[in-house]
C-alpha cells in the first residue's frame, strides 16, 4: 500500500497536505487505525486525541505480544485508501511452509470485523474467536494459488511468520 507519510506526533500531521481519503495507522499495534474516507467530515481533533492515546498504550503489554513492546510508539503512517469493503487474507506461515489462512471482512467499517479460520483449501477450521463474528465459509480468489506462491516465498526463512493480502 502507497506510503503518504509518516510523523513522530499526531500533533505534527499536516492535515491539509493528504488526500480525500486515507487510513492513519500506528505501528505499535494492531487495531490502531483512523480510516478516513471524507477529510470534509473527520474532527480533527477528536483524531488528533485518540492517536496520541493510543500511542501512549504498550499493547504488547496487555495483548500478550511482547515485540510490539520493543517498537518506538512515535511512528504514525498515512496510507492511501483502499475502499469501502476489504478482505483481509493472513496466511499462517511456520517453519517456511504456509498451514492455514486467517480471513477478515468489512476491516474499514466502525462495526466489528467478520473473522474465519480456514486450511489452504478454503476449508472451515474448527476454530473460532468469541470476541467477532464468525465467518462459516470462503470463497478463495481466483488468484489463491498466487497469493500461497508468494506467502511460500516471504516464509522461507521464519521460524514463523504471518504474510497478509488485502483485497
Amino acid at each position: 500500500v502507497p506510503l503518504i507519510g509518516k510523523w513522530d506526533s499526531a500533533m505534527k500531521i499536516e492535515w491539509e497536505n493528504l488526500p480525500e481519503k486515507f487510513v492513519l495507522k500506528c505501528n505499535h499495534g494492531c487495531a490502531y487505525n483512523i480510516v478516513c474516507s471524507n477529510k470534509e467530515e473527520l474532527d480533527y481533533q477528536k483524531t488528533t486525541k485518540q492517536l496520541c492515546e493510543w500511542m501512549k498504550e504498550d499493547f504488547g503489554a496487555f495483548n500478550i505480544e511482547l515485540h510490539y513492546s520493543k517498537i518506538s510508539h512515535h511512528v504514525i503512517t498515512c496510507e492511501e485508501f483502499l475502499g469501502d469493503s476489504i478482505t483481509d487474507y493472513k496466511f499462517f506461515c511456520f517453519n517456511g511452509e504456509p498451514k492455514f489462512i486467517y480471513v477478515s471482512n468489512d476491516l474499514v467499517h466502525d462495526r466489528q470485523a467478520q473473522i474465519g479460520f480456514f486450511y489452504l483449501n478454503g476449508e472451515k477450521m474448527p476454530l473460532k474467536r468469541d470476541d467477532y463474528t464468525d465467518i462459516p465459509s470462503v470463497d478463495l480468489p481466483f488468484f489463491f494459488d498466487e497469493m500461497l506462491a508468494v506467502a511460500k516465498n516471504l516464509c522461507i526463512e521464519f521460524p514463523f511468520v504471518r504474510v497478509d493480502f488485502f483485497l
